[in-house]
């Protein structure tokens, strides 16, 4: 009756999380349709996952192009996925992402089928169900890893050192904003690997082995670097380097070898089809001009530390869990001896590779599926603070958790996908993602010309007489932000004619001395009825090196009578 509860209690508890994420994942998904470059199905998700209606609707046919150009951001650039010579459908990711989607693909075909909704394979119902596998994932990865820390901590700490690391590193970033990149199912795998392997030790199950060497396999397909991640076989539960020779001896008998050969061939027995058509070959470098070329000079410091995707930048609880594997070494020295030196070998072949940043990233995401062993020692901190009870102790602990916590989250809701800093070492642009806030410049018709300001229905409004071109409005310079500076603007205007419907044009152009830069219009269309209003946004591409200022005014080309008011930019 109790084992009932507990699994009772648990999947409450997933269905729960699983919500709850869902709820914060599919705000993108609503907001950015098929297209979209912040849509679930964009760049490297769509390579990824391009498997499947590539294999379930479209037999890599050619006609795949006609439904999917101009939609993933992948035809264009022909790096991610693209058309071979004879039509077929190339992409250069394995097919181990899209082998963990394909219960989700399937079941929105399905539903698509039965209910007459559109399903090109790149749909909206497809985005749906990418989110909803990656948030799957997600959570069944962190109830893996709560079930894991439960065999060294009480239910408190192993739940907190949970949801710390879930909440103050990039995890979750890529479990709500880009689920379909391949990081959070490698999450999910690296802690079923924890988690099965350790019962493995605990009760000498065979099972257990057998499926931590299948998902260590497959995380091996997806990202052949994460062959780092097998040191944990080595080193799970020792504390001695002495007791390594038995793990040896325990994991290098014929039987587990070739159970290990024949796992890994059977996982790569699709792929290996799949090169063949495609390239020709059972063994194809997909990856072609993209390589190691820093392994003489590897990006270290940049890699950890720049404002441009810095482990430790975005993700500043890792640098505090780095310090407390050196603390607890002693007490796990050869457990925690391994991860030290898995962790030193990652950092050096992401800072060797030649984008070692990674592109449009978030916070060294290489990092996302190795989150989970890194809770280890968290649990052990809390544990000892637990113990000791010390009021002061636990309070600054919590103060710190709560502003590195807050680093995380402010980063996450702040970025755009990719860093748009202007080299590795950019602050500026890491300041503004942590600390901008909006401001509003506001037009007052009563500081314009004299006599331009007029009462309208009891309210201040601006003459635009037909003798006028352009009107009197808002001007700044970007030295005039002493809070970090502005990327963006949005710009409102209400405007009203004396006559009957007319026009005018509302703008913003951005200078660099007296060169225009940048401009943007927005036709108002106006009535002797009442107010009509109007809207610009647009990007604000400050230059630091450069002398560069923002006039938004009404421009008047058909000569007409009007009056505005409300003319306000909101920056941020």
């Amino acid at each position: 009756m109790r084992g009932k509860r507990n699994i009772l209690r648990y999947i409450l508890i997933f269905a729960g999380a699983f919500f709850l994420l869902f709820r914060i994942a599919s705000e993108d998904t609503d907001t950015y349709k098929t297209g979209h470059w912040h849509s679930t199905l964009f760049a490297d998700p769509a390579g990824y996952y391009v498997y499947l209606p590539a294999t379930f609707q479209y037999s890599y046919k050619g006609d795949f192009l006609d439904k999917a150009d101009s939609i993933t951001g992948t035809w264009k650039k022909g790096d991610d996925f693209r058309l071979g010579p004879d039509k077929q459908v190339i992409t250069k990711y394995t097919y181990g992402v899209a082998l963990l989607e394909s219960p989700f693909y399937l079941g929105a075909l399905a539903y698509s089928k039965i209910f007459g909704i559109e399903n090109t394979g790149f749909s909206y119902i497809n985005q749906v169900a990418v989110t909803v596998a990656g948030v799957f994932y997600a959570v069944l990865g962190l109830m893996l890893l709560f079930l894991f820390l439960r065999n060294y901590f009480s239910a408190g700490i192993s739940f907190l050192s949970v949801l710390i690391i879930f909440w103050a590193t990039n995890t979750l970033y890529y479990a709500t904003i880009l689920p379909g990149m391949s990081h959070i199912y490698l999450f999910f795998l690296f802690n079923l690997v924890l988690f099965c392997y350790k019962r493995f030790l605990m009760e000498g199950r065979r099972k257990d082995l057998c499926i931590s060497l299948a998902a260590y396999c497959l995380i091996i397909l997806i990202r052949p670097a994460d062959i780092l991640f097998g040191i944990v076989f080595l080193v799970l539960d020792t504390d001695s380097f002495r007791e390594l020779p038995a793990r040896i001896k325990l994991l290098a008998t014929l039987k587990n070898i070739l159970l290990f050969i024949g796992l890994l061939l059977l996982v790569y027995a699709p792929q290996f089809a799949y090169w063949k058509y495609t390239y020709g070959s059972f063994l194809a470098d997909t990856y072609k001009g993209e390589t190691f070329e820093n392994k003489w000079n590897p990006k270290i410091l940049e890699f950890l530390f720049a404002p441009h995707n810095g482990l430790f930048s975005y993700n500043p609880i890792y640098l505090l869990i780095f310090i407390l594997l050196g603390v607890y070494l002693k007490r796990m020295r050869a457990f925690f001896t391994g991860i030290i030196v898995m962790m030193v070998l990652l950092f050096y072949v992401c800072s060797a590779w030649y984008l070692y940043f990674f592109g449009c990233s978030f916070g060294s995401r290489n990092i996302v599926e190795y989150s989970g062993l890194l809770a280890m020692p968290l649990g052990i901190w809390f544990t000892r603070l637990a113990d000791q009870k010390h009021k002061i102790r636990i309070a600054l602990a919590t103060v710190l958790i709560c502003i590195f916590g807050y680093v995380n989250l402010k980063l996450m809701c702040s970025y755009e996908l990719c860093f748009w800093g202007n080299g590795d070492w950019a602050w500026r642009e890491y300041k503004y993602l942590l600390w901008h806030e909006k401001e509003t410049r506001v037009f007052d018709p009563e500081r314009s010309q004299e006599g331009k300001m007029v009462w309208v229905n009891n309210e201040k409004a601006y003459d635009l007489v037909p003798s006028e071109n352009l009107s009197d409005g808002i001007s700044f310079y970007q030295e005039d932000f002493t809070c970090g500076y502005k990327k963006k603007a949005f710009i409102t205007v209400d405007a009203m004619s004396c006559e009957a419907q007319d026009s005018a044009f509302l703008v913003c152009n951005v200078y660099e001395g007296d060169s225009l830069v940048l401009s943007k219009k927005e036709m108002v269309r106006t009535s002797k009825n009442g107010w009509k209003g109007a809207a610009i946004w647009t990007p604000l591409p400050w230059d630091t090196e450069k002398n560069q200022w923002v006039r938004i005014y009404i421009e008047n080309p058909w000569r007409k009578h009007l009056y505005f008011k409300n003319l306000k930019a909101v920056l941020e």
